[in-house]
């Protein structure tokens, strides 16, 4: 009987693991394609679930530029930088652009257009554009006053809230 339980709780932890182990490897055209293919509620829950976590992207860049974000509840701002890849494709073929954000300039100032980027950092956005998806992604340490610019309440595109 012992050592049933010492299996049944093998296997529980081994299956807990492959879950989480999966959720952390969650790709940006895989997480595209599943907001892509929700329905409006589905895709603020999806949102919402992936806000702050971490994900790998990459892509072509297209430009790079500086961002002034403004959160218009606190009525603050402050100056980020763009990094916008061009349009690319899922595997179902669903068009989507990354965007990540820099705080820091010599950082963005490093990247050239044409360039091939492949990042990881937080999600801070997932927004349909209507021509596209657009997965917005903060490069660095993403503090309480970068959630408010971007994902508290009154940033803008606000399609969901964090807590």
């Amino acid at each position: 009987m012992k050592k049933l339980f010492v299996f049944i709780l093998m296997g529980l932890f081994l299956g807990l693991g492959i879950t989480s182990i999966y959720a952390a490897n969650l790709s940006a055209s895989d997480l595209i394609d599943q907001v892509k293919n929700a329905t409006e509620v589905q895709r603020v829950d999806l949102a919402n679930q992936n806000i702050g976590t971490k994900i790998k992207a990459s892509g072509t860049v297209s430009e790079v530029r500086p961002y002034n974000a403004f959160n218009e509840t606190k009525d603050t701002g402050s100056m980020y930088y763009q990094v916008i890849t061009e349009v690319q494709n899922t595997a179902n073929s669903n068009p989507y652009q990354v965007s990540f954000f820099f705080k820091d300039k010599t950082e963005a100032e490093k990247i050239n257009k044409g360039q091939a980027i492949d990042l990881e950092g937080t999600i801070i956005k997932i927004f349909d554009t209507r021509l596209w998806m657009a997965l917005w992604i903060f490069e660095g340490d993403f503090t309480a006053a970068d959630k408010d610019m971007f994902a508290g309440e009154g940033s803008l595109p606000d399609i969901q809230k964090i807590d």
